[in-house]
């Protein structure tokens, strides 16, 4: 065992971490760079223009991060997150005469002479759980959701965005700009797009997985169906050289398999042992956890990528003590990282509980996510393999510079304090972008001209180097505007889609606000469309927003 490992491992560190959660994306290739749009009769229900757009991406070579990936997200009384100015018009309501967004109150004081710096943030970007449970409660006919909270974040990091990856060594940041014409002048909408250098499955670093696996009687039928679809999307990524070892909740002899050396993709011992698991086993958690931490720790190598993925349909909670042994593996040194966790939760829409996979996820620094069929296996835990395992580069911090009289357009009610939190830094995700989109709005709109400056400045730790680096970008909004948006508009339907789904979870009695969510995030999907054609996050966004307006008839 190396020494910086001990180091980590005898760190002190706190028990538990208020839940989060974020958005990072595949990347993939250049954006399309088409500036002629043509806006449908769909989206002309948000109002937009295609003419004219006050938008577009800049730059690479640096990156970015946002505070709420939404722009205005942010969390209601029951955890769940909002986007929405006035739940009872439906988001991005108004009309040219009103007054700004954000501003007008009785304590609002517009300054026109300091330049606005906001600190952007992004609550988790690793949780991808909400928009699969979503979709399935829509389109399976399950209803409303809840206590699943509906998470912008979660939405923008579960769906992918084509931004062009960085070149070898950095990292690179896109920002688009949007001034929609049915908002009061002074509106804006405001996207950064982060990325890392692209790395193929043939580069990346040999792997030690320690699989922890639920097999305890409440899995039985689907959830051990679907682990055992999970863990064969994982074996069939692996390659000769990586090691993988297996245990169960089983506290008498949880482990099953340790320190394997893989032949090479579904190798055949670990197939037979996978195929052959039963919902019969133990249901000790932290049985479970301490004997896979103990392998893992055993053959920790820093030169490797060691993860531990606990697999369960959530019907066990993590205390005090189990939380104490995830963060003490995960906690990165500085010139090595730790033993991160990835959280897979398995099951049926219904049954499924996520408080189990949020809590272990907040302190074991890996993504959760939620596999509801074999489909979401494949596609989620085969095709994003590497942006589940490996990270481009660490806490990620934002900092925005705008023109005097700028501020997040988000009226002081949505504004909860369980959504403040004091590290802002986030992971950036191999070949995955962080996506951040932001509704902006200012005081004093005669005064932004095309000379208006906009700086983006990012600091991140680099998982290379070891050491924190800087980027500044510097823009304007005329040059902005000029470019055009490419990811923008997609952004936008993702914030609006899982609006509406939070508004039709919470209030499903009252159809109004959510009819009206769903048809703006309708129409700014079609007017994506026309910049990405035949994109499938967009086809399956409107797939489900019909569907859910379909079922009020």
């Amino acid at each position: 065992m190396s020494h910086n490992y001990l180091k980590r491992l005898h760190r002190a560190l706190p028990a538990a971490l208020l839940l989060a959660t974020s958005s990072a994306a595949c990347s993939n290739s250049a954006p399309n760079d088409a500036e002629t749009e043509s806006m449908s009769s769909a989206a002309a229900t948000d109002g937009t223009t295609t003419d004219d757009e006050g938008s577009s991406t800049t730059g690479d070579g640096s990156a970015s991060d946002s505070e709420n990936t939404s722009g205005d997200a942010t969390t209601g009384p029951n955890g769940s997150t909002s986007t929405t100015g006035d739940p009872t018009t439906g988001p991005d309501s108004g009309s040219a005469g009103d007054a700004i967004p954000g501003y007008g109150g009785d304590d609002e004081v517009c300054d026109a002479d300091q330049s606005t710096s906001i600190e952007l943030d992004l609550p988790d970007s690793n949780a991808m759980v909400s928009p699969v449970q979503a979709r399935m409660a829509v389109l399976d006919g399950w209803g409303v959701f809840g206590d699943l909270f509906i998470r912008p974040w979660e939405f923008l990091a579960y769906y992918p965005f084509d931004y062009p990856a960085a070149a070898p060594g950095e990292l690179a940041v896109q920002v688009e700009l949007f001034a929609p014409k049915d908002q009061p002048e002074g509106s804006y909408e405001l996207q950064i797009g982060v990325t890392g250098p692209w790395m193929s499955a043939a580069e990346r670093p040999p792997l030690d997985l320690t699989l922890v696996l639920d097999v305890s009687g409440s899995m039985k039928g689907v959830p051990v169906m679907l682990l055992k679809d999970a863990c064969m999307a994982l074996l069939g990524e692996l390659r000769a050289g990586d090691r993988v070892s297996i245990v169960t909740w089983t506290s008498e002899e949880p482990a099953l398999i340790a320190y394997h050396k893989v032949a090479g993709p579904l190798d055949p011992t670990l197939v037979d042992l996978v195929e052959n698991l039963e919902a019969t086993g133990g249901s000790d958690l932290y049985a479970g956890l301490s004997a896979g931490y103990q392998l893992a720790a055993e053959i920790y190598d820093p030169e490797r990528v060691s993860r531990v993925i606990l697999m369960s349909d959530g019907g066990a909670a993590a205390d005090t003590k189990a939380l104490d042994l995830i963060a003490a593996h995960a906690t990165d040194d500085g010139e090595a990282e730790g033993i991160h966790l990835v959280g897979v939760g398995v099951g049926t829409y219904g049954g499924y509980q996520p408080a189990l996979m949020d809590s272990v996820a907040a302190v074991g620094g890996g993504p959760t996510l939620f596999i509801g069929s074999t489909d979401e296996a494949t596609a989620t835990l085969g095709e994003r393999f590497l942006g589940l395992m490996l990270v481009a580069a660490r806490d990620l911090t934002v900092n925005v510079t705008l023109p005097p009289g700028f501020r997040r357009r988000l009226p002081e009610e949505f504004v909860y304090e369980d959504t403040k939190r004091e590290n802002l830094g986030q992971p950036l995700r191999q070949n995955e972008s962080l996506v951040y989109f932001e509704r902006l709005a200012s005081c004093d709109p005669d005064e932004v001209d095309s000379e208006s400056p906009l700086k983006v400045k990012v600091e991140y730790f680099d998982t290379q180097s070891y050491k924190t680096e800087s980027l500044l970008v510097e823009t304007t909004f005329g040059e902005l505007q000029a470019k055009g948006v490419t990811q923008l508009h997609k952004g936008a339907a993702i914030v609006r889609y899982s609006e509406a789904l939070r508004l039709w979870n919470e209030a499903p009695g009252a159809p109004d606000a959510y009819i009206s969510a769903a048809e703006a995030a309708l129409g700014r999907a079609s007017l994506a469309e026309v910049k990405l054609p035949q994109d499938a996050s967009l086809a399956e966004i409107q797939a489900v927003l019909k569907a859910l307006l379909e079922s009020l008839q």
